[in-house]
Formats: structure tokens, sequence, C-alpha cells
């Protein structure tokens, strides 16, 4: 194959791969890839247009809108933006696709169920950032004092003495926010409300810590850590850091995950943003990726009951109506009902 007809077919694959991620996510990736551009690049945005106020029913006239947008303007921007949704809402493939969208280095953090170690995402990431990061070996041998103990792998040799929890979360702001200081870093947690309780705790420190190097941390909250002996260096340029958290929405019952999340969400720094059910003319062009034919009269909105407006739905269903060699598509919803009401999916 030539190189022009070689990348005339890259780029036709990554012209469909765009499509589908405009199709999944719209407007939604668009406004953290800019938030993103924000807080790593420094460019100035508009927080009014990546979090409109829900509470506005009629737009702001006159001296109104400027009244907005000077509130909007002296406000700091997020540094923890939690993304929530049901399972199979996409929410995994929406960070994935935000580091692809980003110029900036990321690292994944991902957290499971039935934890044995429940900081082992931390201890993957210091991995990973040994790796990557210029002198991060120097960075952790200062810090070792708080990490050494729980996390015997990063060095050669273990600390005997454990840290309490809190000289623990300094440790690691103060390691992460090291790196950050020397390039962006973008740091993609997945399935948050899997982890314990506690590595929510963390994130919120992390997130008062880098508020307080950058030096926008109200003075209530900043007396607080000053009295409680925290450390105020990080580095000599101010970190620059952006932490995107997938998580479902709450529990019904008692959870203390949950909890935990619910109280993050008070932070003045964290911003939460939830994914919405695709719409009917998405589902559509699910299926039509898929090779079946457009639902006519009205089908949609019953493709939409059925599936919830979930995509991972949309997709499973989508095999299922291939399965069955059905044409017709006056008949998709009828056998797409049908499969609901088996279990199938």
């Amino acid at each position: 194959m030539s190189g022009s007809r070689l990348a005339a077919k890259e780029e036709k694959a990554a012209s469909k791969a765009k499509e589908q991620r405009l199709l999944l996510f719209g407007r939604t990736l668009e406004r953290i890839v800019q938030l993103g551009e924000g807080v790593l690049g420094g460019k100035r945005i508009s927080l009014e247009e990546i979090f409109p106020s829900e509470e506005k029913k009629t737009p702001p006239a006159g001296a109104q809108v400027k009244e907005a947008q000077n509130q909007h303007e002296g406000e700091a921007l997020p540094v923890i933006l939690l993304v929530r949704g049901p399972n199979g809402s996409g929410k995994s493939t929406l960070l994935s696709e935000t580091a692809k969208s980003l110029p900036y280095h990321s690292e994944t953090l991902v957290c499971h169920e039935g934890w044995t170690k429940p900081f082992h995402t931390l201890e993957e990431l210091f991995h990973s950032l040994k790796n990557k990061i210029e002198d991060f070996d120097r960075t952790l041998e200062r810090n070792r004092w708080g990490l050494a103990h729980l996390f015997p792998s990063l060095f050669s040799e273990p600390e005997s003495e454990a840290p309490d929890k809190y000289a623990f979360f300094e440790a690691c702001a103060r390691s992460i926010l090291e790196a950050a200081s020397k390039k962006p870093l973008l740091l993609l947690v997945d399935n948050l409300d899997w982890a314990d309780p506690a590595v929510v705790e963390f994130f919120a420190f992390l997130g008062r810590s880098l508020r307080q190097a950058q030096g926008t941390e109200d003075e209530s909250s900043l007396t607080r850590r000053r009295r409680s002996g925290f450390s105020e260096s990080y580095g000599p340029v101010a970190p620059r850091l952006l932490i995107l958290a997938s998580c479902a929405p709450p529990a019904e019952a008692d959870d203390p995950t949950s909890e935990a999340i619910e109280k993050l969400l008070s932070e003045p720094f964290v911003r939460k943003l939830d994914l919405p059910p695709l719409e009917k003319t998405a589902l559509q062009k699910l299926l039509a990726a898929a090779g079946l034919p457009k639902i006519p009269n009205g089908g949609g909105g019953k493709l939409k009951e059925l599936t919830e407006g979930n995509a991972l739905l949309t997709r499973l269903l989508a095999e299922e109506l291939k399965q069955t060699g059905e044409t017709d598509p006056g008949k998709l919803v009828a056998q797409a009902e049908k499969i609901r009401a088996q279990g199938i999916i």
C-alpha cells in the first residue's frame, strides 16, 4: 500500500473514531477537554460555559450577564472533576478519550472491588512516575519517611515505623505535586466508587494541598493545615494537576465510600458532571454502526426505553439483534423487546 493511501486510510479511521466520540459524548468531552486546557495549559476559559448554572431557567440580561461573568472570572478552576453515570454509560471510555484529546502527561489509576491494599493505585502510580518523570526517584527518597512503610517496593530498604494517616497523606501529596511541578499531570481515576473510603479522603487532601501550593486555598483551611504542621513547599514551579475520576451514582444503602464521595463533592475545588442517557438519534446511529437498519415510526423511543439510553446495553442489544438475522426494520423493536424480556442482556 502506498504512503498516500495508507495516510488516507488512517485519516478515515481517525475521522470515524472522532465521530464515535462525538456520538457518545458530544459536548461533554469538549467541556472536559476545555477544563483540562485551562487547568493544565493555563488557557483562559469560561467556567460558566463549562458548568452552566443549573438553577438559571432563563439567561440573564444586561448588567446581570456582566455580574455573572465577573463572579466566574474570580473563581479558581476546579482541580477534581467527578464524572458520574451508571455502569455501561461510557465513563471509562470518556476518561481514555480525554487523555487522547489533551497533549499532557496522563496516568490512569484503576480502583478494584475486593481490595486488599487500599492504596495499591498510588503505589502503582509512583512506580510509573519513577520511570517517566525525571529525578522522581529523588522525590520519593525525600518523602520516604511517609511512604516506605506502606510502599516498600519503591525503596531498597523498608521503613519499620508506620506513619500516621496524615503524615502518609502529606508524603503522597508532596510526591505527586512535585511531579506536577515538573510537567502538567492529568490523573485519571477509574471506578472511584470501588475504592476504600480513605482513598477518597486522600484525594480531598491532595486537592487542598494543590490549592495551597497554587496560593488559592481559603484562609480557614490553610490555618487548619498550618496548625497540623503541614509543609508548604513543593518545588520551584507551582504544580499543574487535574484529577478526572469516574464513579457510579450514590448507593442507596449506607455505603462508606459513597458517603466519602459526597463529602468530597462539598469541597470548593471539586465539580461533577453527570453523564446523560443517549438520545434516540445517538442510539439509532449505534445500531447503524453495527450494520442494522434504522428503526422506523417512533421505534427510537421504544429503543431508548429498552436500553435506558445506555451505550453498553445498546451495543450488546445490537449484537444480539444481528444474531437473529432479522433484516426487517419494522420487526427489530419486537425482537429487541423479546431479547430484553428473556434476560439475555
